[in-house]
């Protein structure tokens, strides 16, 4: 979510292998977005559910609910479930949340093709962000959340009042993007950045208005 990153899945087990380590994955973001079936990120690399221990994955993000899941094998899901805080002080899902959570689930299970069509939107989107050339965006091409940074680097501040004044005029011009907010207690804050949050349902008429008005904000501003 701070990056628009995707961890070296591939890379990571032949670790685990090697020294024999057990290995978690947050598919918090990935489920419902990457795969050719939106399963995540072990779809995505085509690595066998089996080798990897224990997958934790959100409700809250692609899926429009709330709450989460662990998959596993049986005996590390035996051992979350009767050791876990969360089995003894959390709540279950409300009916409505339940129901909507499964429809999505539904919805991912007989409409595959969404997953394409999201593919293909991420690469367009990170395609035109190249040509925005006082813009610069790091993130994995195929990743549904882009982080768009100022080409040249500044202090911490001032860049932070740029891409406000960037994300105010977008936001005047009918654009939603925004400057994500990070907690100032923590260690090391993530570099101020412009998050988009791509979806399917976007056409290409959508893509073309999103990265002309950022391109023509950003110009703007920064030739201010």
């Amino acid at each position: 979510m701070n990056t628009g990153n995707i961890c070296p899945l591939p890379e990571l087990v032949a670790l685990c292998r090697k020294y024999k380590l057990r290995i978690f994955i947050d598919e918090g973001i990935s489920f419902g977005t990457l795969g050719k079936y939106g399963k995540g990120v072990t779809e995505h690399f085509n690595i066998p559910r089996h080798e990897i221990d224990m997958i934790i994955g959100s409700l809250d993000w692609a899926m429009g609910s709330i709450g989460g899941f662990c998959v596993g094998t049986s005996f590390i899901i035996e051992h979350q479930r009767l050791s876990g805080l969360g089995y003894c002080f959390s709540a279950s899902l409300p009916p409505l949340l339940t129901s909507a959570a499964i429809t999505s689930l539904d919805i991912m299970k007989n409409n595959p093709c969404i997953f394409k069509s999201l593919k293909d939107n991420c690469i367009a989107i990170n395609n035109g962000l190249q040509n925005i050339h006082c813009l610069e965006c790091s993130s994995f091409t195929e990743s549904p959340v882009k982080h768009v940074y100022l080409k040249n680097r500044m202090d911490r501040t001032t860049e932070e009042k740029l891409l406000t004044k960037i994300s105010d005029m977008c936001i005047e011009n009918n654009l939603a993007v925004i400057t994500p907010v990070y907690l100032e207690t923590e260690k090391s804050l993530p570099r101020p950045s412009l998050r988009l949050c791509i979806s399917t349902l976007l056409n290409q008429n959508d893509i073309d208005f999103a990265l002309n008005v950022l391109k023509k904000c950003a110009e703007e501003v920064l030739s201010a």
